[in-house]
Order: C-alpha cells, then sequence, then structure tokens
C-alpha cells in the first residue's frame, strides 16, 4: 500500500481528477464524461469512495438497494496498482455494504480483464454469468457476485495484506494492527442500470 494514501468520501472537488482518471484507464471503453460524473456525484455523491495521495488515484461507487448492490465503477490509477490499493478500496466498499444491511453485491468485467478479474476473485467475488451484448456489439461482459454476510467486517491493513480476512465477534485476524474509520452516508439508492466496466 502506498505510504500517505487515504481513503474518503469523495467531494464535489475530486471530479475532474476522477474524470481524468476515468478517461485515462477506460480511453476506448465508453469513459463516463463530465456530465455524467456531476449527475453520480449529484445522486450518489455520499457513496463514493476515493483514494487519496496528494490528489485522487483511485475511487469506488458502489450503488445500493433493498439488499443488493451493484459496483458502479471502480478505477485505481496504473502507477499505484499492484500495491494493495485497488483490494483497500474493494473491501472498504464491501464494508459499507454490510453497513447498509446488502446482501449480495453484483460486478461487470470484460472478459479480457484478467487483472480485475483476479483482484475481484481475491476479494470473494465469483462469475455467476456472462452477456455477449452488455454495451452492444463488442460489449460482453461477465457478471460477478459477493454474498455478504451480515457478521462480516473487513480488515484493510496499511500495506494491503491479510484485507481480505473477515473479522468476526470483533477479533482481527493475527496481525492486524489498524482499520479505517467507517464512513457515514452510505444510503440506499435506486441501482443504475450500467454497471461498472
Amino acid at each position: 500500500m502506498p505510504h500517505g494514501t487515504d481513503l474518503r468520501q469523495a467531494c464535489l472537488n475530486d471530479l475532474e481528477a476522477i474524470g481524468v482518471l476515468e478517461h485515462t484507464i477506460f480511453a476506448g471503453q465508453q469513459p463516463y464524461g463530465s456530465v455524467a460524473l456531476r449527475q453520480l456525484f449529484a445522486h450518489h455523491g455520499s457513496e463514493w469512495v476515493v483514494a487519496v495521495d496528494g490528489g485522487v488515484v483511485g475511487y469506488v461507487l458502489v450503488l445500493a438497494k433493498e439488499g443488493k448492490a451493484t459496483l458502479f465503477t471502480f478505477a485505481v490509477a496504473e502507477s499505484y496498482r499492484e500495491r494493495g490499493l485497488g483490494r483497500r478500496l474493494l473491501l472498504f466498499a464491501l464494508d459499507k455494504c454490510v453497513a447498509a444491511n446488502v446482501e449480495v453485491v453484483t460486478l461487470t468485467v470484460r472478459p479480457a480483464n484478467e487483472h480485475a478479474r483476479k483482484l475481484f476473485k481475491k476479494v470473494g467475488f465469483e462469475k455467476v454469468d456472462s452477456d455477449e451484448e452488455y454495451f452492444g456489439s463488442n460489449g460482453s461482459r461477465d457478471i460477478m457476485e459477493r454474498t455478504l454476510d451480515p457478521a462480516d467486517v473487513f480488515y484493510h491493513s496499511a500495506d494491503g495484506s491479510r484485507d481480505d480476512e473477515p473479522i468476526r465477534d470483533g477479533v482481527a485476524p493475527a496481525g492486524a494492527t489498524d482499520q479505517p474509520e467507517p464512513m457515514t452516508g452510505f444510503r440506499r439508492n435506486q441501482s443504475l442500470a450500467r454497471a461498472g466496466r
């Protein structure tokens, strides 16, 4: 985990940096434009979590409603990959889902995006289906799900290690040293039809 990288709720001033990441990471894959990002923030800003290290270096947005959630968008700057930041963002989002009584989290991912698929599997997502025309022709997606237990609380270490092992009954895994403060404001909202990439 990069030293000095913090997770926090996104704010309006983060949208420009989120847009830059969105267009850099998802170039050629229908990245969200500034208007779409602004509308998402207006309706779901409290669910948006950003990773900050001098500037926004990653983000995750999970939308929840009636016990179900969709991982809507997720990205980590290329220079911050392979350091545990993506896993930390995902597990932080799963913690928020547990707090909101979510039972199942769903996401979509391009079948060719092996790096993301491996990361999602590491945090407990399993492929449940595929849709060859999710975004029309050349828009196939694998659909993955993760079932949550109300007793799950995911550990987030500063170095990204052992953070996929849940804490049960208030007992942390061996070697656990710190855990981020829970965020407030995660509310159940209408899930949008377009899931992540």
